[in-house]
């Protein structure tokens, strides 16, 4: 395609966003988050403290940390932060960011996370069965290609418990585990 038509395209496509009102606030006509998302999050946003053990190179060990969690983009995304208090494996602590949303063509959620280490990851789930969402993850890990699985169970509309897999030579391995609940 020639440039000139690429940005003739641009340009009328743009003619068909309706404007921005003055007071921000979206048009009665906007499209609406997808349901999926909408039941998934619902009731998550707010902060969440959680505690739990891990999979270290000794054994196992404890953890305490903060998930703060927000409503973003007209609902149609949501975005956290994690905090990692300090602890014997993690002298410096730890903070990841998370980003989730929905694909409308897969029709699956969708996610993006990074941690001060450098890991980084996408996942996708088919949304909440139940009172659980399935998180299905490809990530690097201190350098190495990692599967993994998020299992997210609401045990109350203030509680949820998070169970961290990852593959290892075929099989789902556990990682560690948490409960979080919101303040």
């Amino acid at each position: 395609m020639h440039a000139l038509t690429r940005i003739g395209l641009l340009v009328s496509s743009l003619a068909l966003v309706p404007s921005a009102r003055a007071d921000d606030k979206a048009p009665s006509h906007a499209m609406k988050p997808a349901q999926a998302l909408t039941d998934a999050f619902s009731g998550m946003a707010g902060t969440w403290t959680c505690k739990g053990q891990f999979q270290t190179k000794s054994g196992t060990g404890e953890s305490t940390s903060t998930m703060v969690l927000k409503r973003s983009v007209n609902g149609f995304a949501y975005s956290g932060e994690v905090t990692v208090a300090k602890n014997a494996s993690l002298p410096a602590g730890m903070t990841e960011q998370l980003s989730w949303s929905y694909n409308a063509v897969t029709h699956k959620l969708v996610e993006f996370f990074v941690d001060s280490f450098g890991d980084v990851g996408s996942g996708t789930s088919d949304g909440l069965s139940g009172d659980t969402t399935v998180w299905e993850e490809d990530s690097v890990m201190m350098g190495q290609s990692t599967k993994s699985r998020t299992t997210v169970k609401r045990l109350g509309p203030k509680e949820v418990s998070l169970n961290f897999e990852v593959q290892m030579d075929g099989k789902w391995t556990s990682f560690g585990i948490k409960t979080c609940k919101k303040h």
